[in-house]
């Protein structure tokens, strides 16, 4: 079975991806697969991330300055994963019917 870590809203800008991975510390070496669902903000946070584990990353709404998909699936030990960055309106995020 894949570890897999998932992350979001690191918000983490240019220079400062290593605080990310001191912050995750053995985690990283853990995980078979990372999923970031947006607000990513720098590219090097994917890349210091990749380092690891193969990445599957979404746009959030302050990933102005990047270059990714608004969704993305991904299959792991044949579980299908879809994510996403809602960051819209927080009236109805919780009606399932969305």
């Amino acid at each position: 079975m894949s570890a897999v870590l998932v992350l979001a809203d690191t918000h983490l800008g240019p220079g400062r991806a290593n605080t990310l991975v001191d912050i995750l510390g053995d985690r990283l070496h853990l995980a078979d697969a990372i999923i970031h669902a947006g607000d990513i903000v720098s590219l090097e946070v994917l890349e210091s991330l990749a380092r690891y584990a193969p990445v599957t990353a979404v746009k959030g709404n302050n990933d102005v300055d990047l270059e990714l998909p608004s969704s993305a699936r991904v299959q792991i030990d044949g579980h299908r994963i879809a994510v996403v960055h809602d960051s819209g309106a927080a009236a109805g995020r919780s009606d399932p019917a969305r």
